[in-house]
Order: C-alpha cells, then sequence, then structure tokens
C-alpha cells in the first residue's frame, strides 16, 4: 500500500522549472540523445537511442513496445492496457519528475503512466507512438491516453505491476526511512582537502575533459594553475565551502534489482552549479552536475566521451541518485584493471562552480556494497 498511497502525496512537494524546456531546445539543435553525452548500451537505452523527457511534475513509469507486440491490441481500453503492462513489467522503467532518461531509437510504442496523479484512485496512462529516430521525445498531457467516448483512460493503482525498486527516483526522502546512512559528517566537519581553481570555469561540455585530463595539468586556456589546501585555516578561506549544498551530512546507499541507489541529505539547500562526484579511479567519475529539480548522471573517463550512467533528483537539502547496474559492472571492472585488489571504495568529493571559479572539496571514501564489488 506504501508503495501505491506514497506516489500521490509526493505531487505536492515539486515546485515548477523550466528546466526540461530548455533542455529540450538544446537536444533539438544537437539531434543527439544527450548533448555530448552518449547513452548507455542498457536498460532499453541503445547506442543509437533518443532522450525522453518527462514534462510533468510526476514521476512516469513506462514499457517501450515494438509495433508487433501491440498487434490486436485496443490501446484505448483499461484491460488491454493492463496486459500489456503486466506482460511486460520486467521491462518497467521510471524517470523522474521533470527528468530524462535514454530509450531506444527503434520504432515502437512508448505506453506509461503518471504515477502520483491528483486523483487518490487512478493513475493517468500516455502513449506515444514512435519512428526510428535519435531526436529527443517529450512526454506530458498532451499524450495522455482516451477512451473510445472521449474521456481521458485512468488505471487503478492497485491495478499496475509494482515497481521492482524498493525506492521511486523523485528526490524525496519517505523511501529512505528505514535505511541507516552508510556515512555522516559532523555539523563541524572540514574536508581534509580543498582543490580551487580560478578563471572561465567550464561548461558541462568542457568539464567532460577538463576536470579529469587538462584542468589537472593545469594547462587549459582560461583556467589558472590548481591551489590545494589542506590546513584548517587555509580551507576556512574557500568561499563556497557549505554553500549550494556543498557540505554532505548524510550518505545513504541501496542495491536494488537493476540500480543502485544513492541519496544524500546537505547542510543547505542544494543550489544549481554544484557538483556530486563519486570518483572510482584518477580517471574515472561518476557525477551529478546539478541544473534543475531532476537531470542525468554522467560517466566521465578521461580520454572518452561522457555516457549516460543514471539519473538524479532533488528536493531541497536532499538529493537522490538511480545507477544503471549493468553500467556500474562496466566502469568498476574498467576501473579496477591493473590494480593488485578490486575496488572497494569510492571517494565522494563535491564541488561548486561560477564563471570565474571552481572549489572541490574532498570528503571521504565510500564503501562499495558487496553486491557490487568485482570478484
Amino acid at each position: 500500500m506504501k508503495r501505491i498511497i506514497q506516489p500521490i502525496l509526493r505531487t505536492l512537494s515539486w515546485c515548477s522549472s523550466i528546466f526540461c524546456v530548455v533542455l529540450l531546445l538544446l537536444f533539438l539543435s544537437a539531434g543527439t540523445a544527450f548533448a555530448g553525452i552518449s547513452p548507455a548500451g542498457s536498460s532499453g537505452a541503445p547506442g543509437s537511442g533518443r532522450t525522453l523527457i518527462n514534462g510533468e511534475r510526476l514521476l512516469f513509469g513506462f514499457i517501450f513496445l515494438p509495433h508487433q507486440a501491440v498487434e490486436g491490441k485496443d490501446l484505448s481500453l483499461e484491460e488491454d492496457i493492463l496486459i500489456l503492462l503486466r506482460d511486460h513489467r520486467d521491462s518497467l522503467r521510471m524517470v523522474a519528475p521533470e527528468g530524462m532518461v535514454p530509450v531506444s531509437g527503434q520504432p515502437g510504442v512508448l505506453l506509461g503512466y503518471f504515477a502520483g496523479d491528483s486523483s487518490a484512485v487512478s493513475f493517468r496512462v500516455a502513449r506515444i507512438d514512435l519512428e526510428a529516430g535519435s531526436l529527443p521525445v517529450r512526454v506530458d498531457r498532451s499524450q495522455l491516453v482516451q477512451t473510445t467516448g472521449g474521456r481521458r483512460l485512468h488505471l487503478s493503482p492497485w491495478d499496475i505491476p509494482a515497481w521492482p525498486e524498493a525506492i521511486f527516483p523523485d528526490g524525496l526522502d519517505d523511501d529512505w526511512e528505514d535505511i541507516s546512512p552508510i556515512r555522516s559528517f559532523s555539523s563541524i566537519f572540514l574536508p581534509p582537502q580543498v582543490e580551487l581553481r580560478s578563471g572561465r570555469a567550464p561548461s558541462f561540455q568542457e568539464g567532460a575533459d577538463r576536470e579529469d585530463a587538462g584542468q589537472e595539468r593545469g594547462d587549459q586556456e582560461g583556467i589558472d594553475q590548481a591551489r590545494i589546501l589542506a590546513g584548517s585555516d587555509d580551507i576556512a578561506s574557500a568561499r563556497f565551502w557549505r554553500l549550494g549544498g556543498t557540505m554532505v551530512r548524510h550518505v545513504y546507499s541501496h542495491v536494488g534489482r537493476d540500480s543502485w541507489f544513492l541519496a544524500l541529505r546537505t547542510e543547505e539547500q542544494i543550489l544549481d552549479n554544484t557538483g556530486y562526484h563519486f570518483r572510482l579511479s584518477p580517471e574515472a567519475e561518476l557525477v551529478v552536475l546539478v541544473d534543475g529539480r531532476s537531470g542525468p548522471v554522467v560517466y566521465r573517463r578521461r580520454g572518452e566521451s561522457p555516457r549516460w550512467a543514471g539519473q538524479y533528483a532533488l528536493n531541497n537539502r536532499f538529493l537522490e541518485i538511480q545507477l544503471d547496474r549493468d553500467l556500474l559492472g562496466q566502469v568498476l571492472e574498467q576501473a579496477a584493471r591493473g590494480e593488485a585488489e578490486p575496488l572497494r571504495e569510492i571517494s565522494l568529493i563535491t564541488s561548486h562552480r561560477t564563471p570565474s571559479r571552481v572549489e572541490r572539496f574532498y570528503l571521504a571514501e565510500l564503501p562499495l556494497p558487496r553486491g557490487l564489488r568485482q570478484p
């Protein structure tokens, strides 16, 4: 019952954002799944995929079906839609409110529902017929399914197949009430190391190459040599420590069937231009660069194009991250190559940037869950 009622209550917590609109224009001009980001080759997202953008402030659960899978089905009938959802429950995915995920670029039908409708007894159904292509697709109330009588089709929450994960990617903390933090920081904690950079801060695309490569050598145009602060007196001179969500109080972890979920509770409200970096090695990291209430998690490795690795959603001082386990297995194996032992920990780093300054705060090592460690 908790899984049925909670998405309905969550609707009230979301405030408006123009994030998806701005990104939609960016993606349309780029003509790719994510501008400068390669989609993961898992979770129904082949390399020639496209981006699905959720245009509503509600979770959207969906399945992607080839056209032959819906032959003989009337998608204006509740019974036929429920049959399809139940038959393909193992491929059910969720996209965060106003979030985005990569989906197949093949022709087919995207069929789903908005979880957390304004009604406490029904979820609205949406359908999109897709041709082959790579341009992004937006799902919103304009794609709601109507019955033959012109009424919007609704599904009862208890008839819909359950989401197979214990965590919903919505940025709210109610799913985490019974999960203890894997790491906590006191209110007087200071990072053992802070890295300061001045000059023109890189864009998101430039950051994929610079933060892990050129910037560390201090030889990129417009970026000065980094300064490392290690003493408490020096660290106190950092401008952005504690601001914008750079100070983390608690870290949570949950390994699900298809995803690894992480959650961070911060000291202050999380603001745009704050970053959360999970460093796997000196050359690779999983990173959230906050720009709006939700967005992609990116895997960055020196010398390679950024790859989509998951999604994030936030609300005030709480950040929720969903990472694709298939991709994680690949990148963890890659990070461990050449090492004497399998990777058992990752580094947590926060950052904040302005057009003229970047500060990175090295917080702690986080243990990898046993279920994710390479043998």
